[in-house]
């Protein structure tokens, strides 16, 4: 009985070293495999591969520069393997150059694929090879996996309904990854950032990309003598528009609130000036009246700076605006002014109409994705066009499971950022440079559909996976909190979890 209150120390020093074992660093099989001789036995395999591959498919006919940018390529996806992390920081530069980017003599192994190989590979080899779990819950997974899952279904019932069979699946299938690639990106980013630090670096980045992107418009621009609307790196004229629409608003909420240090904040006035050209040359109306819609709002809920950098970027955006671009607005509001509606909107109210007959034909299941223009034929329209709606496209090709989904996913994306919006500090920032991003994306998608193309979808799906993993660390730190206030309150405290890897709250 005398030895009932003597201390147990041999179990207080076991409790001390489980912790310490928390601290130590975990030494896995993929953390050997970070050797420089595992790395450059790595690239010599892939390297003999591709010549290998060239030689037997090609006989090296193709020009040298093909064959070459392949092995970069090649390289770049065996060293980002081991740093998925360093990946994802390629993306905001890559995105607002995504049609410009080379084109390899491989099948399927252009720069775009080969980048989304990497970020797969590199996602789902580090939870194999750690034993983690590869994908965790969010807001996001099951509806956007549902919207996958049905966008092939009705890519499959195109081809039978409205194409030539058997024989236009794999096409369309191609044609189906090349639309929704971007939304792969989702899941590669939610599972990969895990810390603020890196949320906070990647948003960053995506306005620094965003200004960086200007570049393919200018040099575009200037190749036509400076008079012709023009879509830069990312091919399409109002998909740039709408494009650098939603960098500017989330740059402007970063600009306002973030940058503390002096280099930043020249970083991001160097984007947003970059952004706002690449509003302007584009012309498109639709996306300037969602950058200033948004941004009128931003400023107008945001306070005295918010105002102040609203005002002198519209100013700065109204004067430099090329004269063809005035011109545009000018003739526009003229059409409209004298009852020419028709042609006031580019021949949009026509083909609304056309594309509404179209939904009529099918308006449950539609008549298969990427079969609208075939469809619009056989209207009184008789030309096959785009919807210039999303909305109406994606009612017309996806029917109402189609539409319902994307407006889950859009509403879903809202509902979060307003969540985010409530809290402190860069946690705020992004909630509110997300929901005028997502008010930005709304408003410029019923006038062009501008979602499903790699630089869209991927700037929506990388930002919606920052809001969402913001939200994920916030409800950690606060369970965690909870939980060691619990057992100082019933004298029990237990050792404190981490908050990511093996043993954390979010597995």
């Amino acid at each position: 009985m005398g030895h009932a209150n003597i201390p147990n120390f041999f179990a207080e020093e076991e409790d001390s070293r489980r912790y310490l074992r928390h601290l130590e660093p975990d030494i896995s099989f993929l953390d050997r495999l970070k050797t420089p001789a595992f790395i450059i036995l790595a690239i010599c395999v892939a390297l003999f591969f591709v010549l290998f591959s060239t030689w037997a498919h090609y006989n090296l006919d193709q020009a040298p520069h093909r064959m070459f940018k392949i092995l970069a390529g090649v390289i770049f996806l065996v060293l980002l393997f081991v740093r998925p992390e360093h990946t994802l920081l390629v993306l905001p530069f890559a995105l607002p150059f995504s049609e410009r980017l080379p084109v390899s003599p491989l099948p399927m192994a252009n720069s775009k694929n080969i980048l989304m190989a990497a970020l797969l590979l590199a996602w789902i080899g580090h939870g194999v090879l750690r034993g983690e779990r590869i994908m965790e819950r969010s807001p996001w997974n099951r509806p956007l996996l549902l919207f996958f899952g049905w966008a092939v279904l009705t890519t499959i019932f195109g081809v039978f309904n409205m194409g030539d069979g058997a024989s236009d699946i794999y096409p369309m299938l191609q044609s189906l990854w090349n639309h929704l690639m971007g939304f792969v990106l989702f899941f590669v980013t939610f599972n990969t950032v895990r810390t603020r630090e890196q949320v906070q670096r990647l948003a960053y980045l995506y306005c620094v990309g965003a200004g960086f992107g200007a570049l393919g418009v200018l040099s575009e621009y200037r190749g036509y003598s400076y008079g012709k609307r023009v879509g830069g790196g990312m091919g399409d004229i109002n998909g740039a528009g709408a494009y650098f629409a939603g960098a500017i608003v989330v740059t402007l909420e970063v600009l306002a609130a973030k940058a503390k240090r002096g280099w930043h904040r020249v970083l991001l006035v160097g984007a947003l000036i970059g952004s706002g050209v690449g509003l302007i040359l584009p012309a498109s109306r639709g996306a300037i009246l969602a950058c200033g819609f948004s941004g009128g709002l931003q400023a107008l809920r945001g306070g005295p700076v918010r105002i102040l950098l609203v005002a002198i970027t519209a100013i700065g955006i109204f004067f430099a605006m090329p004269d063809h671009v005035k011109q545009r607005f000018t003739e526009t509001q003229e059409e409209v002014a004298s009852g020419d509606v028709e042609k006031g909107s580019s021949g949009r109210t026509e083909i609304w109409k056309a594309t509404v007959d179209v939904i009529a034909m099918s308006p449950l299941i539609g008549v298969g994705w990427g079969q609208l223009p075939t469809a619009m034929e056989q209207t009184a329209y008789g030309d096959g066009r785009v919807a210039h709606n999303l909305y109406l496209e994606i009612w017309a090709e996806a029917g109402i499971p189609g539409l319902v989904l994307v407006l889950v996913l859009f509403g879903i994306g809202i509902r979060e950022a307003l969540a985010l919006r409530r809290e402190e500090g860069f946690a705020r920032i992004l909630g509110n440079a997300f929901f005028y991003y997502m008010l930005a994306l709304v408003i410029a998608n019923v006038f062009g559909g501008r979602l499903f193309t790699f630089y869209s979808s991927g700037a929506l799906s990388i930002l919606a996976a920052l809001v969402f993993r913001m939200r994920a660390i916030i409800e950690e730190e606060r369970l965690a909190a909870w939980q060691a206030r619990r057992a100082q309150l019933e004298g029990d405290a237990p050792l404190p979890l981490p908050l990511h890897g093996p043993g954390s709250l979010s597995r």
